[in-house]
């Protein structure tokens, strides 16, 4: 069957999805049964659409030209049985593919960790309408993430965020999937590539800026690199995690939080010639009364069995001396890290994948595929 595809964001990300996407449609039709249509591309100057789908010429061509509005309309795009639509509100683009069949949101806009926004309405709107949806957005989960899992239960349509969550390193897929029915009890990370790499690079002899402005010049860091350098992005990370596998309505402001802009070269460097590299650490750990008598299932804890009305989680993130034998030691470059500590399971380590806009993507298509299994395809769980 058909399955049409929403990207919002044609962004980096959002564009490397769309190549995925269209470049192995053929595998996921092999897989699962469905065929992805690639029905909407939406951005914040208006749609390109197409009643048949979207190719990645259609698309490349619309999202390179030099300016936004009626010179759309001059480059044959209509003619190529797309058109683009400048002024048609977000759900009237959804109500006209939902006259056609079932589909799948992607949400790929910037993130937004205090407002949830553009992403937050884009994700509700949609599943409002009955539509599936793949956040790669952070700030709808941090900001309203009991809302949304409830939402999508609510109306029958899955919720996937896989890229949210360190993106290629599968952290969510693990939890809820690898340890279904085991009972985590803390979960420590090294969850953002990018100060990873600036305190390998000040471990090798460079100051903050060096680094910094290193990991800049080669796109590790962003022009303004706040969100990840004060440890936003890993408070984010660790709460979105947490919330997944305890569902206790955690907040980022129950994040106790540091950055690493306040380390010394030399206090790095000397670390690491002791054995005790410094990493950016992300921790939760459940403690109170936490026997796990409780139910496993598919609620707003989605991973583990716990007692909710008694439990509470302590959430850190900072800078920490990693010693030798810990499976953090050991992470060059811009290497991720997870370690999932449970009672029945033992600790599971998960570590590597790609910090890159490519990685990103491919873990929004991997949530594609579990939805076209889960929900569409000729497989489909009952």
């Amino acid at each position: 069957m058909e399955v049409q595809v929403i990207l919002n964001g044609p962004g980096r990300v959002g564009m490397n999805f769309a190549r995925l996407l269209l470049d192995k449609a053929d595998y996921l039709r092999d897989r699962t049964g469905c065929s992805p249509v690639l029905r909407a591309v939406v951005s914040s100057k208006g749609t390109l659409y197409s009643k048949t789908g979207l190719t990645l010429p259609q698309v490349l061509r619309w999202r390179e030209s030099p300016a936004s509005g009626t010179a759309h309309n001059g480059t044959g795009l209509r003619n190529d049985d797309c058109e683009y639509l400048p002024s048609e509100s977000y759900e009237e683009i959804l109500r006209k593919a939902a006259y056609i069949g079932p589909g799948v949101v992607v949400e790929a806009t910037p993130t937004d960790i205090r407002s949830g926004q553009p992403g937050l309405d884009h994700l509700i709107t949609a599943m409002n309408m009955g539509f599936s949806a793949i956040t790669l957005a952070k700030g709808p989960l941090v900001v309203s993430y009991e809302h949304l899992v409830s939402l999508a239960t609510q109306k029958n349509v899955s919720l996937k965020y896989s890229g949210a969550v360190a993106a290629a390193l599968p952290t969510v897929d693990t939890a809820l999937y690898s340890m279904a029915g085991s009972e985590i009890v803390e979960i420590e990370g090294v969850l953002n590539g990018t100060t990873n790499y600036i305190l390998n690079s000040m471990a090798s002899g460079k100051t903050y800026g060096q680094a910094l402005a290193e990991a800049q010049s080669i796109g590790v860091a962003e022009s303004n690199p706040t969100l990840d350098v004060e440890g936003f992005d890993s408070a984010a990370k660790l709460l979105i995690l947490a919330n997944t596998i305890w569902g206790l309505g955690l907040k980022l402001r129950d994040v106790e939080r540091e950055g690493i802009t306040g380390l010394s070269g030399e206090e790095v460097r000397k670390a690491a010639e002791s054995g005790t590299p410094i990493r950016l650490l992300a921790s939760a750990k459940l403690t109170g009364d936490q026997a796990g008598s409780g139910r496993s299932g598919w609620g707003t804890g989605l991973a583990t069995c716990v007692s909710g009305s008694t439990a509470r989680v302590s959430l850190s993130v900072k800078p920490c001396p990693i010693p030798a034998g810990h499976p953090f030691h050991a992470l060059p470059g811009t290497s991720k890290a997870v370690r999932f500590s449970s009672k029945e399971l033992g600790d599971v380590v998960v570590s590597g994948g790609a910090s890159d806009v490519v990685g990103a993507a491919a873990s929004a298509l991997k949530d594609l595929i579990h939805i076209f299994e889960e929900r569409f395809s000729r497989h489909a769980w009952p």
